[in-house]
């Protein structure tokens, strides 16, 4: 089981979605339950690689009904809490350096003000 939390940022994009895209809304929120009951196996996840990350932050691949992407880190890795940080269509091959530095960012203000 791990403990779940929201960027003002991740909540804004899930809002958003959940206008939208009912359908993908949906499969959003199951895998968010799946991750916060431990079913990891269920999952397709992946890490974030890049040099010069402050936050070792990885990707739920979500590839129905649309590419799409949430993305978490693991806060405090003894009391199993997770922090969901944005979510988003995946609509290029990869997502720009400066992209993971804004979610540097938000993380950074959501942790420490």
């Amino acid at each position: 089981m791990f403990q779940i939390d929201l960027t003002n940022r991740f909540k804004g994009s899930l809002e958003k979605i959940a206008k939208t895209d009912k359908i993908l809304f949906a499969e959003v929120n199951e895998r968010i339950k799946l991750l916060a009951e431990g079913y990891i196996e269920q999952l397709t996840i992946k890490p974030i690689k890049r040099k010069d990350g402050q936050y070792k932050i990885q990707e739920i691949v979500i590839r129905y009904p649309s590419s799409f992407r949430v993305f978490y880190i693991h806060v405090r890795m003894d009391e199993d809490a997770i922090l969901l940080v944005d979510c988003r269509r995946k609509k290029v091959q990869k997502f720009p350096s400066e992209y993971f530095k804004d979610l540097d960012k938000c993380i950074e203000k959501h942790l420490y003000g």
